[in-house]
């Protein structure tokens, strides 16, 4: 998929666009998880990209994980993402 991406802090999700990012508009996003073999994150922070992965319906395990940042349970596992 593409979409704008947001790494900042624990703030790790993917957007429609930064609009929704800046307005806190959940319809628009999806949470990441497995970001953490993805090199060089911080130059993918705030652009477009397009992500590949696994959905996951449940990403914080029925409650067991906190995730703090998330903006909703359901998340992308990333394969992989680059630059638009």
């Amino acid at each position: 998929m593409e979409a704008w991406i947001s790494l900042a802090d624990e703030d790790h999700n993917l957007w429609l666009d930064a609009g929704d990012h800046e307005r806190w508009d959940t319809r628009g996003c999806m949470s990441l998880i497995g970001y953490d073999h993805v090199p060089d994150t911080s130059s993918l922070n705030g652009k477009r990209v397009r992500a590949t992965g696994v959905v996951r319906n449940d990403a914080s395990l029925n409650g067991w994980i906190i995730r703090l940042g998330a903006c909703r349970n359901l998340a992308l596992e990333l394969v992989k993402v680059v630059p638009v």
